[in-house]
């Protein structure tokens, strides 16, 4: 009974955690900030509040399972300073704005920075169990969180779909309006770790592994947080998400494999922090170099490019994908907004639209249109300025 006591205790304790609140604060703070911008840039919202969290939690969910068995089952002991140092160190880190700097690379990067300084610099305006967490506590149970952590953020960007990343518009190193993606997202791994104190005594002579001096053990269901924020410009957005996502995949396997050893020998837990925050710095630089080679969301000649899909319009329920082309609508050339809505207009109970896909190949789509909907079906296409900018010679 007293088991299953303190699983209850573990879940009210998420209700004591500033980071739990700070989650949807800053996730509503975002997607406001992000659906302002869309109204300035395309006269409409293209996706909903809290959009940024949407398709996290099922993996989520299931590392947070699977982290929650590798602490307790391995006797990680997370005491309650290591718990604020996180806490702190992730809204730090939030408040910079920047999804990438939420990734698990840099929040438990930095929080193993400072939990070993705190160990070796003597600091007396802190508390003496803070002292005793930073010489005592697990670098190797942290260092195996944040690989985890950093394999959830890499299948969040290779399950990402085409129409799922948010459309912008900005200037181009020449001073030409372009358009691009942010591959964004921000998600909780909800995981229970052990506490000192509480009812859960030892079952075996090697668990715990890390003792911090005391008998007993409580739970407590922490919710880790991570995020990323990408931009696609020179390539599709799926296409970018799973460049990225597999090769982050790779280094997160890499760090948990270090991370792994450390158990065995102490320093490869440092060894797995600067591979993390190395490898993710290298790998932006890599995906910095690589997207810059060109811009594909342009306004031509050639046909009028799909930059987004509003989730649930007509646009979206036929099928139309971000990145192809619309060569014609009802038989007649479009390479504008202006020629787009012309010709919806010649037909106004028939769309037939010629469109040529990633590959280059033309396909046709033919939907009946209604009275009730919208003209626009839900297509946002490259601006040549946006709402409150001058036009220029």
């Amino acid at each position: 009974m007293g088991g299953w006591l303190e699983i209850l205790y573990g879940f009210a304790r998420l209700l004591l955690q500033p980071l739990f609140y700070w989650f949807f604060i800053y996730i509503i703070f975002i997607s406001t900030s992000r659906i302002r911008k869309e109204r300035k840039m395309f006269g409409t919202r293209a996706f909903d509040i809290f959009s940024e969290w949407q398709g996290t939690w099922r993996i989520g969910l299931i590392a947070g399972i699977v982290l929650s068995i590798i602490s307790v089952g391995l006797g990680f002991v997370f005491p309650y300073p290591l718990v604020m140092v996180l806490t702190v160190t992730t809204i730090l880190l939030y408040l910079m704005t920047k999804l990438n700097w939420l990734s698990a690379a840099y929040t438990f990067g930095t929080s193993c920075l400072l939990i070993i300084i705190m160990g070796t610099v003597e600091f007396t305006f802190l508390p003496l169990d803070w002292k005793e967490m930073a010489e005592s506590v697990s670098l190797t149970g942290i260092t195996l969180v944040m690989s985890v952590l950093l394999v959830v953020e890499a299948l969040w960007l290779i399950r990402m779909k085409q129409n799922k990343a948010f459309p912008e518009m900005v200037t181009s190193s020449r001073g030409k309006r372009v358009g691009q993606h942010r591959l964004k997202r921000i998600g909780m791994v909800p995981c229970f770790v052990l506490i000192p104190g509480g009812a859960i005594t030892a079952f075996a002579p090697w668990w715990p592994l890390f003792d911090l001096g005391g008998g007993s053990y409580g739970l407590m269901l922490v919710p880790f947080l991570t995020g990323f924020d990408w931009n696609a410009k020179g390539q599709p957005p799926e296409y970018a998400a799973k460049w990225i996502g597999s090769r982050l995949l790779v280094l997160a396997l890499a760090a948990g494999g270090l991370a792994i050893g450390s158990y065995w020998q102490e320093w490869l837990t440092a060894a797995s922090i600067v591979l993390a925050v190395a490898g993710r710095e290298f790998l932006k630089l890599l995906y910095r170099s690589k997207a810059k080679k060109r811009t594909i969301f342009v306004a031509n000649d050639s046909g009028l490019p799909v930059i987004g899909i509003i989730p649930g319009s007509p646009a979206d329920k036929i099928g139309l994908l971000v990145g192809e082309h619309i060569e014609r609508i009802n038989q007649m050339r479009v390479t504008n907004e202006e020629e787009f809505y012309h010709a919806l207009q010649k037909n106004r109970a028939l769309c037939k639209m010629e469109i040529r896909d990633e590959q280059g190949e033309l396909r046709f789509i033919q939907r009946s249109m209604y009275e009730d909907e919208h003209y626009e079906l839900g297509i946002l296409f490259p601006k040549s300025r946006i709402k409150g900018e001058k036009a220029t010679n």
